[in-house]
């Protein structure tokens, strides 16, 4: 019975860990390390494509600088694009 205790109290401490950074993983926000990934590029294209027909703006896409994803029943991301306006004109 003793080594039936010692046992858990092992398995528990092992296991607890694991348990407790998968679940601090879930719903916060993970820095994206891989901004070149064609996923990743085509959501920072249609962002600026809706920003653009929203705000009747001319921005063209040029990349993605960051960016950070979340696991909830999907995925969200949040990412930083560098655009281009030198098409429009500044006031």
């Amino acid at each position: 019975m003793n080594n039936n205790v010692i046992f858990v109290l092992l398995i528990s401490l092992v296991l607890l860990p694991l348990y407790a950074s998968t679940t601090a993983r879930l719903g916060g926000w993970i820095p994206n390390s891989n901004i070149k990934d064609p996923h990743v590029v085509h959501i920072g294209e249609f962002a600026v494509s809706e920003y653009n027909k929203q705000t009747k703006s001319g921005l063209k896409f040029d990349s993605v600088v960051s960016g950070e994803s979340q696991v909830v029943s999907g995925f969200n991301y949040r990412l930083v694009v560098a655009a281009d306006d030198s098409g429009t004109s500044k006031n």
